[in-house]
């Protein structure tokens, strides 16, 4: 939807099947089939801070409700991805 780079990304996003086609989340049924994401990056003293609001997409009520209860669970794991990014690009920066 925007990509101005470096700083923002806006997507919607989606499950996909082997063929590319759009599925069903395979671990939540009743998940949204498509979501909205905003990315930012703005940089700060000491680093760059990473900003993200996602929200459903053309979601039914029940769809709303799934997501919006998995807050901390999404919480948690984008977390722990950002954590593998932050070790990862430490390597790439070690001479």
């Amino acid at each position: 939807r925007e990509l101005k780079a470096p700083e923002k990304m806006v997507l919607i996003q989606c499950f996909s099947d082997p063929q590319g086609g759009v599925t069903r989340n395979p671990w939540a049924a009743g998940w949204p089939m498509y979501t909205h994401s905003t990315t930012t990056l703005t940089e700060q003293d000491g680093g760059t801070l990473m900003t993200l609001v996602w929200a459903p997409h053309e979601a039914t009520p029940e769809e709303e409700a799934l997501f919006a209860a998995s807050h901390d669970s999404m919480r948690q794991g984008w977390s722990g991805n950002i954590d593998v990014l932050e070790d990862y690009l430490s390597l790439l920066q070690t001479p």
